[in-house]
């Protein structure tokens, strides 16, 4: 449960650019919260798939040859909290990832800056 207070690194360290703002304004262009808003939510879909696997009706926990067995409702349950995360998680990862994407944008039609002029005193 406590990824549920942690969900969201798009939301709390990318810094999306104003509507109309200028070539040069403030915004994140790098991708990491993104990328790992995208991988935890994989880890917690994959979770939560096997949790409903684990539920299903050929699940027989008293199989010793199974290694994730989950009897009664608690496996649709764990399931279902598990896909909480992965749904908080996936959209922070794609909010991260559309501003992450319309900052480069912004900042890619910033006028070019002349490079300085050499000069041999320096």
């Amino acid at each position: 449960m406590v990824s549920y207070g942690l969900a969201g690194c798009s939301f709390a360290f990318v810094n999306t650019a104003p509507p109309a703002a200028p070539p040069d304004a403030e915004c994140t262009e790098s991708a990491i919260a993104p990328i790992m808003d995208g991988v935890v939510a994989a880890g917690f879909g994959v979770a939560s798939v096997a949790a409903f696997v684990s539920h299903s009706s050929s699940c027989n926990p008293n199989d010793n040859n199974s290694d994730f067995c989950v009897s009664g409702n608690f496996g649709g349950l764990v399931g279902v909290a598990l896909a909480v995360p992965t749904v908080l998680y996936a959209i922070s990862a794609i909010h991260g990832a559309s501003s992450v994407g319309e900052c480069r944008r912004l900042h890619s039609r910033r006028p070019a800056t002349p490079p300085k002029p050499w000069n041999p005193d320096e």
